[in-house]
């Protein structure tokens, strides 16, 4: 019948007064679940602020001996606060039916904590997190869940971009079998290392490692003269890589790329320590140079 209230056979028909006993709960959870938000954001501040100072010397033996909660509680709760601040100060990025979502207990918001240094991408996780919630009811798993399938979706796009620009390149010429694979291997562990947010592996090591691969390979000469290379110089340009080379007799920094058809010069140094600080610089700070 039209207007006729439709209840899921599964589910049992609550007698009128426990309906109503089960509304007064839920009313009272609901003010809890506010005092926690607000528990969580003094916390925050009395922690960033050291508020605590007055009476004690640490945050933790404040907490043990002021609020009666473990080291652990303390910082849990306080990163708690520092997130839903974070949320909070965004209001309209986490807006749902026009009403703010924010974190209702510290298991949901301890996931996001990892991102409190990146507000927009603590943000993109949360409204993730938000979107996915049967009815708006964010769970502490919806939460690590975003935060999974966020990882997949940029190591997919980073790998997509690496094979876009070994597609510019002529493999078969360009590689033996056994360095394509060992590189595949290379660049698929260091894509996982960047998802897993440099935990196992610093992102400063793994430059460290590169930088020394390379300097390796210079010892044979800045200039790229091997007819391998000199073939597959315009692919790698169409790719948006670009050469650049120094000349030690006249002290200059030359670079090559699909926006010329020479060489052009990029600087002129005073001297050669100089000119030698600027070429390495150059190659250690842009990814898209080659020694050319």
């Amino acid at each position: 019948m039209v207007g006729e209230l439709v209840v899921d056979e599964q589910f049992e028909v609550l007698p009128v007064a426990e309906q109503q006993r089960r509304d007064e709960l839920e009313a009272i959870i609901k003010t809890r679940l506010q005092a926690f938000v607000e528990f969580c954001l003094a916390m925050h501040e009395i922690k960033g602020k050291r508020l605590y100072r007055s009476t004690h010397n640490t945050w933790e033996s404040y907490c043990e001996d002021n609020l009666g909660v473990s080291r652990q509680s303390g910082v849990n709760y306080a990163n708690a606060g520092e997130v839903i601040e974070l949320i909070q100060e965004n209001v309209n990025s986490c807006l749902q039916n026009g009403t703010i979502m924010i974190p209702q207990n510290e298991a949901q918001a301890r996931p996001l904590t990892k991102y409190k240094k990146e507000p927009e991408k603590l943000l993109e996780v949360w409204n993730k997190a938000v979107d996915a919630a049967p009815e708006g009811k964010v769970t502490a798993k919806i939460v690590k869940d975003a935060i999974t399938n966020i990882v997949q979706e940029k190591e997919k796009g980073t790998i997509d971009k690496l094979d876009k620009q070994k597609e510019a390149l002529n493999k078969d010429e360009l590689t033996s079998s056994k360095f394509d694979k060992a590189m595949n291997a290379l660049i698929g562990q260091v894509v996982a290392d960047k998802g897993n947010g440099y935990k196992k592996t610093s992102r400063e090591a793994i430059v460290k490692h590169l930088d020394a691969l390379r300097g390796v390979i210079a010892e044979d000469g800045d200039r790229i003269g091997d007819r391998v290379a000199m073939q597959n110089r315009p692919k790698l340009m169409a790719a948006g890589f670009a050469f650049i080379r120094r000349d030690i007799q006249q002290l200059i920094i030359e670079k090559e790329d699909n926006t010329a058809i020479d060489w052009q010069i990029v600087q002129t140094y005073q001297t050669a320590k100089a000119l030698n600080e600027a070429f390495e610089s150059l190659l250690k700070t842009n990814d898209n140079y080659l020694r050319g």
